[in-house]
């Protein structure tokens, strides 16, 4: 009991922390507008970013999208960083390890998740292309980070 109280209280701790550092980066929402702009375009679709704004946006076709601040993968991130990091059982180096391959992975999933939700946009049907977004964001919360989280940790092994 004391084991896992202290692991939640870990990610608490370092997730509030890598939040303030990351939570809202002008880079990670460059780097999925620009990564899903790449996409769009290897699928044939037009695309180009302005990042002029605060917020990159994505021109394609007749629809522009705004990419912010969830959109980055920055919560993504930063719940991986917590709950790699607060697994204390793992030296530090295979923590970093993890973390830095989960990173690279979730950028390439946001990158797709992007992608699947332009490329599959309808303005004649504007509550599925919601839903789709809706559903892609919350199953790379949940099932991507849970999954990543559970393979990495479980495939690495014991330290001791």
């Amino acid at each position: 009991m004391f084991k896992a109280l202290k692991f939640l209280g870990w990610f608490a701790v370092l997730t509030g922390a890598a939040y303030l550092l990351l939570g809202s980066s002008h880079g990670l929402k460059s780097i999925a507008a620009a990564s899903s702009s790449l996409l769009l375009g290897f699928s044939g679709r037009e695309a180009v970013v302005d990042y002029s704004l605060s917020d990159p946006t994505i021109s394609f076709g007749n629809s522009v999208a705004r990419i912010a601040d969830y959109c980055g993968a920055g919560i993504e991130i930063v719940v991986l960083f917590g709950i790699i990091f607060a697994s204390e059982d793992r030296t530090l180096r295979r923590r970093a390890v993890g973390f830095a391959a989960g990173a690279f992975l979730i950028l390439a999933f946001n990158a797709a998740r992007i992608f699947l939700v332009l490329y599959f946009f309808s303005s004649s049907a504007p509550m599925a292309s919601a839903i789709l977004h809706d559903v892609l964001f919350r199953a790379s919360l949940v099932v991507f980070l849970a999954t990543y989280y559970a393979v990495w940790y479980y495939w690495d092994g014991p330290t001791d």
